[in-house]
């Protein structure tokens, strides 16, 4: 699978999601999520001898799933109609279907490179939102 459909996916949550907003406004969910993006990043990478590596798709749902019950953020809603979690499992489900034909290894590496890919968009967002927050104070305050 090409790396741009990855990239394309991140921009495209990016860009149709509430997620930049939240990631400002509830600072806390920028760490926790971060470090899940991180986390999922890093369990679905065959190549990092990790102990707790996922071994199939299905885990790495179920997984999802899970923290959507009990994960701050993860229930969160970032579009009108689906939380954080149901907007994550369904382009972890492009990704399988983008990836047909390959091994279930090549279907968990594409999701650890759009998790990382992931972890580094929420990064600059929440640094532009930050800069763009700071820059209209900071003009007020010498206008």
């Amino acid at each position: 699978m090409d790396k741009k459909i990855l990239i394309d996916f991140v921009n495209e949550i990016a860009e149709k999601t509430k997620i930049a907003n939240i990631l400002v406004e509830k600072p806390h969910h920028y760490w926790l999520w971060c470090k899940d993006f991180q986390k999922l990043s890093t369990l679905t990478n065959k190549s990092l001898q990790h102990r707790e590596n996922v071994e199939c798709f299905l885990e790495l749902k179920m997984i999802i799933e899970n923290w959507m019950g009990h994960r701050p953020g993860w229930g969160l809603l970032i579009t009108s109609n689906y939380r954080c979690g149901e907007v994550f499992l369904d382009y972890i489900e492009r990704i399988k279907a983008e990836t047909d034909g390959e091994k279930e290894e090549d279907v968990l590496k594409n999701c650890s490179l759009f998790f990382g890919y992931t972890f580094w968009k929420a990064t600059i967002l929440a640094v532009n939102r930050e800069r763009k927050l700071w820059e209209r104070d900071h003009a007020n305050r010498h206008a």
